[in-house]
Protein backbone atom coordinates (compact mmCIF):
# COMPACT_ATOMS: atom_id res chain seq x y z
CA UNK A 1 0.00 0.00 0.00
CA UNK A 2 1.33 3.43 -0.99
CA UNK A 3 0.31 6.67 0.66
CA UNK A 4 1.41 10.28 0.89
CA UNK A 5 1.72 10.15 4.68
CA UNK A 6 -0.74 8.65 7.14
CA UNK A 7 -2.27 10.80 9.84
CA UNK A 8 -0.76 8.70 12.60
CA UNK A 9 2.95 7.98 13.05
CA UNK A 10 2.54 4.18 13.20
CA UNK A 11 4.13 3.79 9.80
CA UNK A 12 6.67 0.96 10.04
CA UNK A 13 6.40 -1.31 7.01
CA UNK A 14 4.57 1.25 4.89
CA UNK A 15 5.74 2.69 1.59
CA UNK A 16 5.51 6.46 1.33
CA UNK A 17 6.05 8.98 -1.45
CA UNK A 18 7.74 12.27 -0.67
CA UNK A 19 8.26 14.74 -3.52
CA UNK A 20 8.06 11.96 -6.06
CA UNK A 21 10.61 9.71 -4.31
CA UNK A 22 9.47 6.40 -2.86
CA UNK A 23 10.70 5.27 0.55
CA UNK A 24 10.09 2.18 2.66
CA UNK A 25 9.72 2.93 6.40
CA UNK A 26 11.69 0.18 8.10
CA UNK A 27 11.88 1.20 11.75
CA UNK A 28 10.79 3.78 14.32
CA UNK A 29 14.00 5.10 15.87
CA UNK A 30 12.40 7.55 18.27
CA UNK A 31 8.78 8.45 19.06
CA UNK A 32 8.83 11.64 21.10
CA UNK A 33 6.25 14.07 22.43
CA UNK A 34 6.79 16.64 19.68
CA UNK A 35 8.08 14.54 16.77
CA UNK A 36 8.98 11.04 15.60
CA UNK A 37 12.09 9.77 13.80
CA UNK A 38 12.03 6.84 11.37
CA UNK A 39 14.61 4.85 9.46
CA UNK A 40 13.69 4.89 5.77
CA UNK A 41 15.15 3.31 2.62
CA UNK A 42 15.06 4.87 -0.83
CA UNK A 43 13.56 2.18 -3.08
CA UNK A 44 15.52 3.44 -6.09
CA UNK A 45 19.01 3.99 -4.66
CA UNK A 46 18.66 1.65 -1.64
CA UNK A 47 20.20 4.38 0.49
CA UNK A 48 19.07 4.63 4.10
CA UNK A 49 18.19 7.88 5.85
CA UNK A 50 16.51 9.22 8.96
CA UNK A 51 13.15 10.94 8.55
CA UNK A 52 11.82 13.26 11.24
CA UNK A 53 8.09 14.01 11.28
CA UNK A 54 6.08 16.68 13.05
CA UNK A 55 2.30 16.98 12.96
CA UNK A 56 0.82 19.93 11.09
CA UNK A 57 -1.99 20.22 13.63
CA UNK A 58 -2.00 19.58 17.36
CA UNK A 59 1.77 19.74 17.88
CA UNK A 60 2.35 21.26 21.33
CA UNK A 61 5.68 22.82 20.34
CA UNK A 62 6.56 22.99 16.63
CA UNK A 63 10.37 22.76 16.42
CA UNK A 64 11.11 21.05 13.10
CA UNK A 65 11.71 24.45 11.48
CA UNK A 66 14.61 24.96 13.91
CA UNK A 67 16.21 21.65 12.90
CA UNK A 68 15.88 22.62 9.24
CA UNK A 69 17.26 26.14 9.76
CA UNK A 70 20.31 24.93 11.68
CA UNK A 71 21.12 22.00 9.36
CA UNK A 72 20.86 24.26 6.31
CA UNK A 73 23.22 26.73 7.96
CA UNK A 74 25.69 24.02 9.06
CA UNK A 75 25.82 22.27 5.67
CA UNK A 76 29.34 20.97 5.04
CA UNK A 77 30.45 21.32 8.68
CA UNK A 78 31.95 18.26 10.30
CA UNK A 79 29.76 16.61 12.90
CA UNK A 80 26.42 17.90 11.59
CA UNK A 81 24.13 15.61 9.62
CA UNK A 82 23.52 16.35 5.95
CA UNK A 83 20.04 17.65 5.09
CA UNK A 84 18.68 15.47 2.27
CA UNK A 85 15.13 16.77 1.82
CA UNK A 86 12.38 18.72 3.57
CA UNK A 87 8.75 19.60 2.98
CA UNK A 88 5.20 19.19 4.20
CA UNK A 89 2.08 17.16 3.45
CA UNK A 90 -1.52 17.60 4.53
CA UNK A 91 -0.77 15.98 7.88
CA UNK A 92 2.98 16.33 8.57
CA UNK A 93 6.06 18.44 8.11
CA UNK A 94 9.06 16.24 7.39
CA UNK A 95 12.83 16.33 7.29
CA UNK A 96 15.01 13.68 5.62
CA UNK A 97 18.60 13.69 6.81
CA UNK A 98 21.76 11.65 6.96
CA UNK A 99 21.41 8.55 9.11
CA UNK A 100 23.56 8.28 12.22
CA UNK A 101 23.97 5.70 14.95
CA UNK A 102 22.92 5.59 18.62
CA UNK A 103 23.24 8.57 20.92
CA UNK A 104 26.00 8.86 23.49
CA UNK A 105 23.34 8.46 26.18
CA UNK A 106 22.25 5.10 24.71
CA UNK A 107 25.85 3.90 24.65
CA UNK A 108 26.60 5.21 28.14
CA UNK A 109 23.65 3.32 29.63
CA UNK A 110 25.13 0.08 28.30
CA UNK A 111 28.59 0.66 29.76
CA UNK A 112 29.78 -0.88 33.03
CA UNK A 113 29.00 1.59 35.85
CA UNK A 114 27.18 3.65 33.18
CA UNK A 115 30.26 5.69 32.33
CA UNK A 116 32.86 5.75 29.58
CA UNK A 117 36.57 5.06 29.92
CA UNK A 118 39.03 7.99 30.16
CA UNK A 119 40.26 7.89 26.55
CA UNK A 120 36.70 7.82 25.22
CA UNK A 121 35.68 10.72 27.47
CA UNK A 122 38.59 12.88 26.32
CA UNK A 123 37.86 12.17 22.67
CA UNK A 124 34.16 12.94 23.19
CA UNK A 125 35.05 16.16 25.01
CA UNK A 126 37.33 17.34 22.18
CA UNK A 127 34.85 16.59 19.41
CA UNK A 128 31.78 18.00 21.17
CA UNK A 129 33.60 21.20 22.12
CA UNK A 130 34.46 21.69 18.46
CA UNK A 131 30.81 21.11 17.45
CA UNK A 132 29.62 23.74 19.93
CA UNK A 133 32.21 26.23 18.71
CA UNK A 134 31.21 25.64 15.09
CA UNK A 135 27.54 26.23 15.92
CA UNK A 136 28.42 29.44 17.79
CA UNK A 137 30.44 30.80 14.88
CA UNK A 138 27.25 30.66 12.81
CA UNK A 139 25.38 32.69 15.43
CA UNK A 140 23.32 29.94 17.08
CA UNK A 141 23.07 28.49 20.58
CA UNK A 142 22.19 24.86 21.24
CA UNK A 143 20.71 25.39 24.74
CA UNK A 144 20.37 21.64 25.42
CA UNK A 145 23.86 20.17 25.61
CA UNK A 146 23.66 16.59 26.90
CA UNK A 147 24.64 13.05 25.91
CA UNK A 148 21.34 12.25 24.22
CA UNK A 149 21.81 15.16 21.80
CA UNK A 150 25.04 13.75 20.37
CA UNK A 151 25.16 10.59 18.25
CA UNK A 152 27.93 8.54 16.68
CA UNK A 153 28.29 7.65 13.03
CA UNK A 154 27.53 4.29 11.47
CA UNK A 155 30.07 1.61 10.57
CA UNK A 156 33.60 2.88 10.08
CA UNK A 157 32.26 6.40 10.61
CA UNK A 158 31.49 5.50 14.25
CA UNK A 159 34.44 7.56 15.51
CA UNK A 160 32.68 10.68 14.31
CA UNK A 161 30.35 12.37 16.81
CA UNK A 162 27.37 14.35 15.49
CA UNK A 163 25.38 17.08 17.17
CA UNK A 164 21.70 16.27 16.71
CA UNK A 165 18.32 17.76 17.71
CA UNK A 166 18.13 21.54 17.54
CA UNK A 167 14.60 21.89 18.87
CA UNK A 168 15.69 24.27 21.65
CA UNK A 169 18.26 26.21 19.61
CA UNK A 170 18.09 29.99 19.36
CA UNK A 171 19.87 32.58 17.26
CA UNK A 172 21.99 34.90 19.41
CA UNK A 173 23.77 36.83 16.67
CA UNK A 174 22.44 38.20 13.41
CA UNK A 175 24.31 37.97 10.12
CA UNK A 176 25.76 41.47 10.53
CA UNK A 177 27.41 40.57 13.84
CA UNK A 178 24.80 42.36 15.96
CA UNK A 179 23.77 40.32 18.96
CA UNK A 180 20.08 39.67 19.51
CA UNK A 181 18.71 41.73 22.37
CA UNK A 182 18.58 39.77 25.62
CA UNK A 183 15.44 39.64 27.70
CA UNK A 184 15.62 40.57 31.36
CA UNK A 185 14.04 37.23 32.20
CA UNK A 186 13.82 34.11 30.10
CA UNK A 187 12.36 30.62 30.23
CA UNK A 188 14.18 27.70 31.83
CA UNK A 189 15.39 26.04 28.64
CA UNK A 190 17.19 22.70 28.50
CA UNK A 191 17.36 19.58 30.63
CA UNK A 192 17.60 20.68 34.26
CA UNK A 193 20.60 18.60 35.42
CA UNK A 194 22.74 19.73 32.46
CA UNK A 195 21.48 23.22 31.64
CA UNK A 196 23.53 26.20 32.90
CA UNK A 197 22.76 28.04 36.10
CA UNK A 198 21.49 31.00 34.08
CA UNK A 199 18.72 28.86 32.62
CA UNK A 200 17.86 27.32 35.99
CA UNK A 201 17.60 30.87 37.35
CA UNK A 202 15.33 32.08 34.55
CA UNK A 203 17.83 34.12 32.51
CA UNK A 204 18.44 34.14 28.77
CA UNK A 205 21.46 32.18 27.62
CA UNK A 206 24.61 33.20 25.75
CA UNK A 207 27.49 31.11 24.26
CA UNK A 208 29.28 30.67 27.59
CA UNK A 209 26.20 28.86 28.91
CA UNK A 210 26.45 26.15 26.24
CA UNK A 211 30.02 25.63 27.46
CA UNK A 212 28.84 25.36 31.05
CA UNK A 213 26.33 22.70 29.99
CA UNK A 214 29.12 20.96 28.05
CA UNK A 215 31.23 20.78 31.23
CA UNK A 216 28.38 19.18 33.24
CA UNK A 217 27.78 16.69 30.42
CA UNK A 218 31.49 15.71 30.26
CA UNK A 219 31.68 15.27 34.04
CA UNK A 220 28.56 13.09 33.86
CA UNK A 221 30.00 10.70 31.27
CA UNK A 222 33.36 10.63 33.13
CA UNK A 223 32.02 9.98 36.64
CA UNK A 224 28.68 8.42 35.74
CA UNK A 225 26.84 11.00 37.83
CA UNK A 226 26.65 14.62 38.95
CA UNK A 227 26.27 15.70 42.60
CA UNK A 228 22.66 16.62 41.84
CA UNK A 229 21.82 13.83 39.39
CA UNK A 230 22.57 10.17 38.77
CA UNK A 231 20.31 8.65 36.11
CA UNK A 232 16.76 8.74 37.44
CA UNK A 233 14.45 10.24 38.47
CA UNK A 234 14.88 13.72 37.00
CA UNK A 235 15.38 16.21 39.87
CA UNK A 236 13.39 19.42 40.24
CA UNK A 237 14.68 22.61 38.65
CA UNK A 238 15.02 24.40 41.99
CA UNK A 239 17.13 21.54 43.39
CA UNK A 240 19.51 21.67 40.40
CA UNK A 241 19.70 25.47 40.54
CA UNK A 242 20.54 25.58 44.25
CA UNK A 243 23.12 22.79 43.92
CA UNK A 244 24.86 24.56 41.02
CA UNK A 245 25.10 27.69 43.18
CA UNK A 246 26.45 25.56 46.02
CA UNK A 247 29.25 23.94 43.94
CA UNK A 248 30.42 27.37 42.81
CA UNK A 249 31.27 28.26 46.39
CA UNK A 250 31.59 26.12 49.52
CA UNK A 251 30.50 22.91 47.79
CA UNK A 252 33.04 23.10 44.96
CA UNK A 253 34.71 19.84 45.99
CA UNK A 254 31.50 17.86 45.47
CA UNK A 255 31.68 18.54 41.75
CA UNK A 256 35.45 18.75 41.20
CA UNK A 257 36.85 15.99 43.44
CA UNK A 258 38.20 13.15 41.33
CA UNK A 259 38.57 15.29 38.20
CA UNK A 260 41.93 16.08 36.58
CA UNK A 261 43.32 19.40 37.78
CA UNK A 262 43.12 20.90 34.27
CA UNK A 263 39.35 20.31 34.31
CA UNK A 264 39.15 22.42 37.47
CA UNK A 265 40.85 25.24 35.59
CA UNK A 266 38.25 24.89 32.83
CA UNK A 267 35.42 25.12 35.36
CA UNK A 268 37.00 28.20 36.97
CA UNK A 269 37.36 29.87 33.58
CA UNK A 270 33.74 29.11 32.64
CA UNK A 271 32.14 30.28 35.87
CA UNK A 272 34.16 33.52 35.98
CA UNK A 273 33.36 34.49 32.39
CA UNK A 274 31.17 37.55 32.06
CA UNK A 275 27.66 37.07 30.76
CA UNK A 276 28.32 38.58 27.32
CA UNK A 277 31.97 37.58 27.07
CA UNK A 278 32.74 34.99 24.41
CA UNK A 279 34.08 31.60 25.58
CA UNK A 280 37.81 30.97 25.19
CA UNK A 281 37.38 27.76 23.20
CA UNK A 282 41.08 27.41 22.38
CA UNK A 283 42.05 27.64 26.05
CA UNK A 284 39.53 24.96 27.05
CA UNK A 285 40.81 22.71 24.26
CA UNK A 286 44.46 23.29 25.19
CA UNK A 287 43.77 22.50 28.84
CA UNK A 288 42.00 19.33 27.74
CA UNK A 289 45.01 18.31 25.64
CA UNK A 290 47.44 19.16 28.45
CA UNK A 291 45.44 16.93 30.76
CA UNK A 292 45.42 14.11 28.20
CA UNK A 293 49.19 14.38 27.74
CA UNK A 294 49.88 14.46 31.48
CA UNK A 295 47.65 11.45 32.11
CA UNK A 296 49.05 9.65 29.04
CA UNK A 297 45.65 9.43 27.37
CA UNK A 298 45.84 8.05 23.83
CA UNK A 299 43.57 10.27 21.74
CA UNK A 300 43.65 7.76 18.88
CA UNK A 301 42.72 4.72 21.02
CA UNK A 302 39.61 2.70 20.11
CA UNK A 303 36.45 4.21 21.54
CA UNK A 304 34.43 2.15 24.00
CA UNK A 305 31.82 1.26 21.36
CA UNK A 306 34.64 -0.17 19.22
CA UNK A 307 35.84 -2.43 22.05
CA UNK A 308 32.75 -4.42 23.06
CA UNK A 309 31.07 -6.69 20.53
CA UNK A 310 27.56 -5.79 21.68
CA UNK A 311 28.27 -2.09 21.22
CA UNK A 312 30.06 -2.74 17.93
CA UNK A 313 26.85 -4.28 16.66
CA UNK A 314 24.89 -1.25 17.87
CA UNK A 315 27.05 1.17 15.85
CA UNK A 316 27.05 -1.03 12.74
CA UNK A 317 30.46 -2.69 13.11
CA UNK A 318 30.96 -6.43 12.56
CA UNK A 319 31.87 -8.53 15.60
CA UNK A 320 35.57 -8.53 16.35
CA UNK A 321 37.45 -11.83 16.47
CA UNK A 322 39.97 -10.26 18.83
CA UNK A 323 39.69 -11.87 22.25
CA UNK A 324 40.28 -8.45 23.77
CA UNK A 325 36.85 -7.36 22.45
CA UNK A 326 34.53 -9.00 25.01
CA UNK A 327 30.76 -8.99 25.01
CA UNK A 328 29.12 -6.97 27.78
CA UNK A 329 27.05 -9.08 30.13
CA UNK A 330 23.98 -6.87 29.75
CA UNK A 331 21.90 -7.54 26.67
CA UNK A 332 22.15 -4.99 23.90
CA UNK A 333 19.51 -4.78 21.20
CA UNK A 334 20.68 -3.31 17.96
CA UNK A 335 18.28 -0.84 16.40
CA UNK A 336 19.96 -0.75 13.00
CA UNK A 337 21.74 -3.31 10.83
CA UNK A 338 25.48 -3.22 10.10
CA UNK A 339 26.48 -0.97 7.27
CA UNK A 340 29.68 0.14 5.61
CA UNK A 341 30.76 3.73 5.15
CA UNK A 342 33.90 5.58 4.23
CA UNK A 343 36.81 5.54 6.67
CA UNK A 344 37.19 8.39 9.13
CA UNK A 345 40.47 9.89 10.29
CA UNK A 346 40.51 12.31 13.20
CA UNK A 347 43.51 13.88 14.87
CA UNK A 348 43.02 16.01 17.95
CA UNK A 349 46.01 18.28 18.36
CA UNK A 350 45.80 22.03 18.46
CA UNK A 351 48.12 22.62 15.48
CA UNK A 352 48.14 19.48 13.35
CA UNK A 353 46.25 19.19 10.07
CA UNK A 354 42.96 17.36 10.51
CA UNK A 355 40.86 15.72 7.86
CA UNK A 356 37.77 13.56 7.74
CA UNK A 357 36.06 11.59 5.00
CA UNK A 358 32.40 11.52 5.98
CA UNK A 359 29.62 9.11 5.14
CA UNK A 360 28.36 9.13 1.55
CA UNK A 361 25.45 11.39 2.55
CA UNK A 362 27.81 14.03 3.89
CA UNK A 363 30.54 16.17 2.38
CA UNK A 364 34.29 15.57 2.47
CA UNK A 365 35.75 18.26 4.71
CA UNK A 366 39.27 19.33 5.50
CA UNK A 367 40.10 21.61 8.42
CA UNK A 368 43.62 22.96 8.74
CA UNK A 369 45.63 24.21 11.73
CA UNK A 370 43.67 25.02 14.89
CA UNK A 371 40.41 23.20 15.68
CA UNK A 372 38.92 26.67 16.22
CA UNK A 373 39.92 28.56 13.07
CA UNK A 374 36.79 30.68 12.67
CA UNK A 375 36.87 34.04 14.48
CA UNK A 376 33.77 35.29 16.24
CA UNK A 377 32.93 39.01 16.37
CA UNK A 378 32.71 40.65 19.73
CA UNK A 379 29.17 41.39 20.94
CA UNK A 380 27.34 44.48 19.75
CA UNK A 381 24.68 44.84 22.42
CA UNK A 382 21.20 46.19 21.86
CA UNK A 383 20.12 46.42 25.49
CA UNK A 384 21.60 46.77 28.92
CA UNK A 385 23.53 44.02 30.61
CA UNK A 386 21.69 41.06 32.08
CA UNK A 387 22.71 40.20 35.67
CA UNK A 388 25.53 37.70 36.08
CA UNK A 389 24.06 34.30 37.10
CA UNK A 390 26.55 34.10 39.97
CA UNK A 391 24.81 37.07 41.60
CA UNK A 392 21.23 35.91 41.10
CA UNK A 393 19.31 35.18 44.26
CA UNK A 394 17.38 31.89 44.36
CA UNK A 395 13.85 32.22 43.00
CA UNK A 396 10.85 29.99 43.32
CA UNK A 397 9.52 27.82 40.51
Amino acid sequence: MRSELPCHPQMVGKTIILKGRTYMVSECLCDGVFSSVYLIEDEETRGTYAMKLEKQQGCERPVLKLDISVLQLMAGCRGFTALIDKGRTRHFKFLVMQRVGPSLADLQRRMPDKRFGPSTVYQIAAQTLERIHCLHTRGWLNRDIKASNFAVGIGRDCRQIYMIDFGLSRRFRKSGGVYVGQRGRGPCVGTWPFCPLASNAGLDQMPIHDIEGWFYFIVFIYKGCLPWFKHAPLPRNTFCRDYKLFVRHVGRSQLLDGLPREWRCIFEAITHRNYFELPDYAMYFDLLMQSAERKKINMQAPLDWEKYNNLRQLVGLPPSLDSRCPTLSSSVRTSMPPTQSAATTLQFTSTAQRSVTATPAAVEIEVLSSPFPLPMPEPVLLHGDVPDPLKVSPISN
